[in-house]
Parts: structure tokens; sequence; C-alpha cells
């Protein structure tokens, strides 16, 4: 199934694409390791925001799944010929190892 992408073209710019987003792995991949503790990232860019969300998979046994905290977000876009960067960061209760968030700054 094709992904629903969209062209718009302002009048005095060239045509820009929208409802795309272009993920990467910069620093290494989850698929990377199994019984390991391991922290990896993930670019995000949709055309106009580039987010890195910085992750840590803790392996805890073989008879349990590992988890997966996301650490943080930071987002940058340029506008105006200013960069613009916006971070959230993210703590957990990992000793009873829960996955959402019990602080946000």
């Amino acid at each position: 199934m094709e992904p629903d992408r969209k062209t718009f073209q302002w009048s005095h710019t060239t045509p820009k694409s929208n409802n795309h987003k272009d993920v990467s792995y910069p620093t290494s991949d989850i698929g990377s390791s199994y019984d390991t503790d391991i922290s990896f990232s993930v670019g995000v860019y949709d055309g106009l925001t580039q987010s890195t969300l910085t992750n840590k998979k803790d392996f805890i046994d073989e008879n349990t799944p590992a988890v997966f905290y996301n650490m943080s977000i930071v987002t940058t876009f340029s506008y105006g010929g200013k960069t613009y960067t916006h971070t959230t960061d993210y703590t957990y209760d990992e000793p009873r190892p829960w996955t959402s968030p019990i602080e946000q700054r």
C-alpha cells in the first residue's frame, strides 16, 4: 500500500512534499544486540523538523522481555534564518520496570 503523500506548492516556492518521514538510526540499531543493555537513537525528518529520539533498552533475563525507555527527544527546525531546538527529557521508575515516564522536563 502506498503511503498517503501529498505535494503542495506555494506560488513563490518549489513543490514541497508532506506526510512523509525519513527514519534513520544514527548511532546504532536495537537489532544489533539481544542479551545486553544498549542505548540507541532514532532520527526522524519530516521535511521541516529533525527529531532525534534517544532510547534505552534494558535486558533483564532470557525469560523476561526487554524493557525500552524513551530517554529524550530533541527537535530542531529553522525559520527566518534562525535555528530552534526543543529538548524533552524523561525519567522512569526503572527498578519496577515501568515504561511510562514519572517525570518530564
